[in-house]
């Protein structure tokens, strides 16, 4: 029935849209069939997929136009109802995923990319895992993240789990209580390719930055995927199911975060994972 296919749509989507869970990958073999017989529908219908799928993302920048305040109007309360009603799933056991984010903090923290005496904001942090991971490391976390569901999640880690040096808050990254910050790393995991103006949030970030500070941040980019999901994110992203992304490319974050006053440390795929790019804060 159409609730059943709009399920399994929605459970490869995820997949997809969400590298944090892509690597279980129980959902997605047991809808290997169902992704067949998709990809079978979508091909005869290849001619009118462009009305569907969003364009790709490359080297061009946003420019804004509209104030930082209202930079996520519009699809602001859709995005935070969304990640809330996932929130109590999201940290579900994977040993791909816990592996590769293992990895990926070693791989971090082998460069040196995290000190003892560094502030660190997880931007879009959702239950906390990554700012738990890398407190041991540094003077201080604070994730902030628009969901308070996530945030009630991250929260309760802590309660179990109590470090001292990590806060977590339902925060926009524009809320004027972080204008007087300066982080020397903002991390932002997953995140650039559901952002409704990338270039401004890179700016925001750039601005709550100390001098010479660190952007870590993994994306998604959904330019490499075949043409028959990017169709399938297109079309069950206009039914509300899930938030739309944009299609990046590696070179097309990479380029944006230049434009936006960073220098490119670092961009790499790690084995499983989505592009990393490390750059920091030029001035």
């Amino acid at each position: 029935d159409s609730c059943a296919a709009l399920k399994i749509l929605r459970l490869i989507v995820w997949g997809n849209l969400h590298p944090s869970h892509n690597h279980s990958g129980l959902g997605v073999i047991q809808c290997m069939s169902a992704v067949r017989t998709v990809a079978f529908i979508l091909s005869v219908w290849h001619p009118v997929t462009p009305v569907f799928a969003r364009p790709i993302r490359t080297a061009t920048i946003q420019t804004p136009t509209r104030m930082a305040s209202s930079a996520t109007k519009g699809s602001e309360g859709f995005r935070e109802s969304f990640w809330n009603n996932i929130a109590g799933n999201y940290d579900k056991p994977s040993p791909k995923s816990d592996a590769y984010r293992d990895s990926r903090l070693q791989f971090l923290l082998s460069k040196s990319y995290f000190k003892k005496e560094d502030e660190v904001l997880d931007f879009a942090c959702a239950t906390g895992r990554l700012a738990l991971d890398i407190s041991p490391h540094v003077k201080s976390v604070l994730g902030v993240d628009l969901s308070g569901g996530m945030i009630d999640q991250a929260k309760a880690k802590v309660a179990d789990k109590p470090s001292g040096n990590v806060a977590f808050e339902t925060l926009d990254i524009f809320d004027p209580s972080l204008d007087a910050r300066r982080f020397n790393v903002i991390c932002a995991m997953n995140v650039f390719h559901l952002l409704p103006n990338p270039s401004m949030f890179a700016r925001r970030m750039h601005t709550i930055m100390a001098p010479n500070a660190l952007l870590i941040a993994e994306t998604p980019c959904m330019a490499s995927k075949p043409w028959y999901f990017r169709t399938i994110i297109g079309v069950v992203s206009m039914t509300g199911l899930i938030p739309k992304p944009d299609y990046w490319t590696k070179e097309g974050i990479e380029d944006l975060v230049k434009a936006e006053g960073f220098e490119l440390l670092e961009g790499l795929v790690l084995e499983g994972g989505d592009p990393l790019l490390v750059a920091r804060k030029k001035g």
